[in-house]
């Protein structure tokens, strides 16, 4: 299927750029294929990932809302299932899939689905020390900051927080921008409103036991949220 369909949807890709139904069919029967190995392998080497990117970033903006919201799903899962794998990884932190996952995030900020599914990728390029280095260098602590401000529930939220301990747990600059733009207050609020859920709060207490680690201004950022009181309780 993919030897044979491959040359196909690269000329549709170029001949209906601005088609809404062209462009989330593509994307929903790449996603459909990439689950298995081989032929996810195959579409790497095929050069599927660019144009994957491209229909996310570039050509989503002639779509309205809906449909881009369709679009950037099944984009998210193809991106997802490349994640997954060590040496896709390494060609996903060559090209331009922060930026293109980042900014998915912020056009479709009330998409929880979206959230989710982007921050599980994160935490699968947080693995790479070379991914590392670029997710350093980007917002990527501002927009998970955003998206549990916009999206104020448990599921959002427990993944924020595991895509945020996984990455502070790697990189110490992660852990000053946390403290910088005040995260630490709503990691806070956070587990005081979700706290009965008891995965958002282990995962919560990691990364504030880790952050605690780092500092006395952190620690005292961490008294300030009025987190103990959920330790007591």
């Amino acid at each position: 299927i993919t030897s044979v369909s491959s040359d196909l949807i690269k000329r549709l890709c170029l001949a209906h750029p601005k088609s809404h139904p062209v462009a989330t069919h593509v994307l929903k029967f790449l996603c459909n294929l990439s689950y298995t190995p081989q032929v996810l392998s195959d579409l790497i080497g095929l050069g599927y990932l660019d144009i994957v990117c491209s229909y996310m970033t570039r050509f989503a903006y002639f779509f309205e809302k809906k449909a881009d919201d369709e679009l950037q799903l099944a984009g998210m899962k193809f991106l997802g299932n490349v994640s997954c794998n060590k040496d896709f990884r390494l060609i996903m932190v060559n090209g331009n899939t922060v930026y293109t996952i980042l900014n998915s995030m912020q056009r479709n900020s009330d998409s929880h689905i979206i959230q989710i599914d982007a921050m599980r990728i994160i935490i699968n390029l947080g693995f790479e020390s070379a991914c590392q280095k670029q997710l350093a260098a980007s917002d990527v602590i501002v927009v998970i900051r955003q998206s549990m401000l916009n999206l104020w529930r448990a599921d959002v939220h427990l993944e924020a927080l595991r895509c945020l301990y996984n990455l502070s747990y790697k990189t110490r600059p992660m852990k000053y921008q946390i403290l910088d733009i005040g995260l630490i207050s709503t990691i806070g609020e956070s587990m005081i409103d979700f706290y009965t859920n008891d995965n958002l709060l282990m995962y919560g207490f990691k990364l504030l036991g880790n952050l605690g680690l780092a500092g006395q201004d952190f620690r005292s950022a961490i008294i300030r949220t009025r987190v103990l009181s959920v330790v007591e309780e």
